[in-house]
């Protein structure tokens, strides 16, 4: 079947798991038999003079904060990426079927059906993700899209119904997605994990690009958002270990306190993972890739306003038997042995479920 697969892929971004998430998924599909594209409506943040003076004149009334707080994250992102490019258009474009432009311009290439991928894509209802403005004769599934956090009041929730309605098969990647369903009427959705996990290590290691690897170190990738551990405590228990600690920071974080940072390709990234000997992040897909190289790892709960986006890390872990892993104020957890013989098991027997739906589907 020809398919239109549309997930967050930021191709001048740097949120590595963003972009494994929808290539995963995409070949995936293409695995399966499918000629599919990844579709992508471009996003051009607004970031001229105009909008920066509406956002300071609404943060002088007291409003506008939320706005004006992402104009700055965004403005950081694009910094970062300017300075130190990560190449992740080329992976892309060399690994992925790409297809940018409107709505409007993909209803004319003649898809058989259409894909919502993963990441927090419905984390608030909207025609693009939930596909809304894809025909309702066509096939129309999710494969492990994800509310996030988001809280849908009821004005959101018929929002949501109004697209959700016409799929033909929903998988979400947490339990509250399911519960979102089924409080609009939708009985028949499924809980499956993020799609990185249908592929292992060694497909993964195709892709890999070879890194400088001169000491066993630790590898610590993080996301902007806080968290409850110090990073000088972080830098003392590698030393204690006798290890380095090679740092990937993304997405606009920027830490003065770790002066030798590395801005890896999406390649050099997978290759960092697999050759640390423990990995400590904040980041969802970071815990997921250290699931899939068996890596023993740490993740770092959000704490703040932040600490709702737990929900995801909460869910992952706990399907997986590794709530252990969660930083409670004892980095020293990180040696504790794994069991990866119970997680490879989940793993393989989500690969069957997933499979069994969409293949139901997309024939």
């Amino acid at each position: 079947m020809k398919i239109g697969l549309i997930t967050y892929c930021d191709i001048d971004g740097n949120n590595y798991g963003q972009i494994l998430q929808g290539f995963a998924t995409l070949k995936y599909l293409v695995n399966q038999g499918h000629d599919v594209s990844l579709l992508q409506v471009p996003y051009r943040f607004d970031n001229s003079i105009k909008t920066k003076v509406k956002a300071a004149i609404l943060r002088i009334l007291g409003r506008g904060k939320q706005n004006s707080d992402f104009l700055k994250w965004n403005e950081n992102v694009i910094k970062e990426s300017q300075l130190h490019p990560r190449y992740f258009s080329r992976f892309i474009k060399e690994h992925m079927n790409y297809r940018e432009g409107k709505c409007s311009d993909f209803l004319l290439d003649g898809y058989d059906a259409y894909v919502s991928g993963s990441d927090q894509i419905w984390s608030w209802p909207n025609s693009l993700y939930m596909l809304g403005w894809a025909p309702n004769n066509k096939l129309k599934i999710s494969i492990a899209s994800s509310v996030g956090c988001g809280y849908y009041p009821l004005r959101k929730k018929i929002q949501a119904w109004r697209y959700l309605r016409h799929y033909d098969l929903i998988t979400v990647r947490e339990e509250n997605g399911i519960e979102l369903c089924r409080s609009i009427g939708i009985k028949n959705a499924y809980c499956v994990l993020d799609p990185v996990f249908l592929h292992d290590k060694d497909f993964y290691a195709q892709y890999e690009t070879p890194v400088i690897q001169t000491s066993q170190y630790i590898l610590l990738y993080l996301l902007p958002a806080p968290f409850d551990v110090e990073l000088k405590d972080i830098i003392a228990f590698a030393k204690e270990q006798g290890l380095n600690v090679r740092y990937v920071e993304s997405q606009g974080r920027n830490d003065s306190f770790i002066k030798e940072k590395e801005y890896p390709t999406i390649g050099e990234w997978l290759s960092l993972v697999k050759g640390a000997v423990y990995v400590i992040t904040n980041s969802f897909h970071g815990t997921a890739f250290s699931i899939i190289y068996q890596k023993s790892f740490l993740a770092l709960p959000l704490v703040g306003v932040h600490s709702n986006m737990n929900i995801r890390l909460n869910s992952l872990l706990s399907k997986m038997k590794l709530n252990d892993r969660v930083y409670a104020g004892d980095i020293g957890v990180i040696k504790k042995d794994i069991d990866w013989a119970e997680s490879q098991s989940i793993i393989s027997k989500n690969k069957k479920v997933v499979d069994s739906l969409v293949n139901s589907y997309l024939r």
